[in-house]
């Protein structure tokens, strides 16, 4: 039998669900900039344990072997729902306390260069074009990751605007079905904050860098919410489209999820519940653009942009910002015209689709655009960052979001794996299971530069000796 990385937290969690029964307590996911001084360094100390476990090479391996199995299909909800909490998993291995933060990249949807994400004390910010684009600042500088190649944690960004929380409430209520909010979410903006952020997280090594989890989180809790949108029906049961990968076969929900052995797509559709068993608490920027939209369709709108900002400022928990600070462009709700081409063709996008997708978000910037004395919440945020003296990251590609030179425009997936001797749940130390390890040209997964791989991250995690997190308990 071969077992994943993954594969072995759901073996855990299936044997540990049934005894639990309904999911009573839930893990609360909350916005990352929620978290206080004292979380963020805790999350951290976690973060880089699991890193020098080698537990973060095992998750980017299976992302990069599963890539073209898992995007630009209709199983990238449901796989990276599963994908994510298994990366939670291991962070509550090393402190049960912990919750994967989500970051709510809509509030800073305007000019993502100015959030507070990548200052120093939060996830770190830009690669130092003259080395490398090694990421120099922040809790992981100086990562050296082992898969596919050993090179430094890069990022070398190519800011551009996302979409504020007002228009992907619109894409919400306009996808009547499963297939449509997915293509919508998958094709645009979940591209659009990989590839600003460029480096490693522009390849299908993403989860190299802790920013991925964080942003899949985001992506996930879109879809979370839109399940709970139903309007009188349920959508925790929903789940269509068409697998280009398989002959364009129609997906159901009794389907494996893909890369997994014990799971089906029904078994992640409800994240309430079961294995799972976590909730997401709400973010401002969406009960403030909840609130604005709902005064216009009362027909109250606001009386003056100022007013609509001091709506906004509350909403936010800040005093009143004056949104003069900024220029007229810089008010301007965008959404980008699309992604690169050598995006679409490593996650096998249909580039007519995205553009369609990215016109229809066009139409509603522009109606939007139109209601009197309307401002998206990410217009707010800016303002308060730029008066607040927020730090600007500076520095992008400079090519058009073109990947440094080990990226590989279309995902080498090898589906070839060599079995590996390590414990498994209910065996003796003596026994062996598999552990998926690909088999590039017979060498295997690569060792970290790092160096501090366990010989078996299975004994680390079944046979935990390891003392230095007592001081956060």
């Amino acid at each position: 039998m071969k077992f994943h990385l993954t594969n072995v937290f759901l073996l855990l969690s299936l044997i540990i669900a049934p005894v639990l029964g309904k999911c009573k307590h839930p893990d609360v996911r909350r916005e990352f900039r929620n978290l206080s001084s004292k979380e963020r360094h805790r999350y951290a100390k976690a973060v880089n344990e699991v890193y020098r476990r080698g537990w973060v090479d095992n998750l980017t391996q299976n992302h990069f072997t599963s890539g073209r199995h898992v995007h630009g299909v209709p199983a990238f909800f449901p796989w990276h729902r599963q994908f994510i909490r298994d990366y939670e998993s291991l962070l509550q291995k090393i402190d049960p306390g912990l919750t994967l933060p989500y970051w709510d990249w809509t509030l800073d949807s305007c000019d993502p260069s100015y959030s507070k994400i990548f200052n120093d004390d939060y996830m770190g910010g830009n690669g130092d074009p003259n080395s490398n684009y090694c990421l120099q600042d922040g809790p992981y500088k100086g990562w050296q990751m082992g898969i596919v190649d050993p090179h430094c944690l890069q990022r070398q960004f190519n800011m551009t605007q996302y979409w504020g929380p007002e228009v992907l409430l619109e894409v919400q209520n306009n996808s009547t079905v499963y297939s449509e909010l997915h293509n919508r979410i998958e094709d645009t903006v979940h591209a659009a904050v990989h590839t600003s952020i460029g480096g490693d997280m522009a390849q299908m090594i993403s989860p190299n860098d802790p920013i991925f989890f964080l942003h899949h989180a985001m992506v996930d809790k879109l879809w979370y919410d839109w399940q709970l949108m139903g309007k009188g029906r349920s959508r925790f049961r929903e789940y269509n489209g068409v697998d280009s990968t398989r002959n364009n076969v129609t997906v159901k929900p009794s389907d494996p999820l893909p890369e997994y052995q014990f799971l089906r797509i029904e078994d992640v559709l409800d994240p309430r519940g079961g294995h799972l068993c976590y909730d997401y608490e709400e973010n401002a920027a969406r009960r403030s653009a909840i609130k604005l939209l709902n005064l216009y369709e009362n027909n109250t709108p606001p009386r003056s942009l100022d007013e609509t900002a001091h709506i906004i400022s509350n909403d936010l928990g800040y005093p009143d910002v004056d949104i003069n600070v900024l220029s007229p462009e810089e008010r301007e709700m965008k959404v980008g015209s699309g992604n690169p081409d050598w995006w679409n063709r490593m996650n096998n996008l249909d580039s007519d689709r995205v553009h369609r997708h990215y016109l229809e978000a066009s139409d509603i910037v522009g109606r939007l655009s139109k209601l009197p004395n309307f401002l998206s919440p990410a217009v707010v945020q800016l303002a308060y960052a730029k008066s607040h003296g927020f730090e600007r990251q500076s520095g992008s590609a400079g090519s058009g979001g073109v990947p440094p030179p080990f990226q590989r425009a279309t995902p080498v997936v090898d589906s070839a794996f060599i079995p590996v001797t390590t414990p498994v749940p209910g065996q003796t130390s003596g026994s062996s299971a598999t552990r998926a390890r690909a088999a590039a040209g017979g060498s295997g997964v690569a060792t970290p530069a790092n160096g501090n791989r366990s010989d078996s991250w299975s004994d680390d995690f079944f046979n935990d000796d390891n003392d230095d997190f007592e001081d956060i308990f």
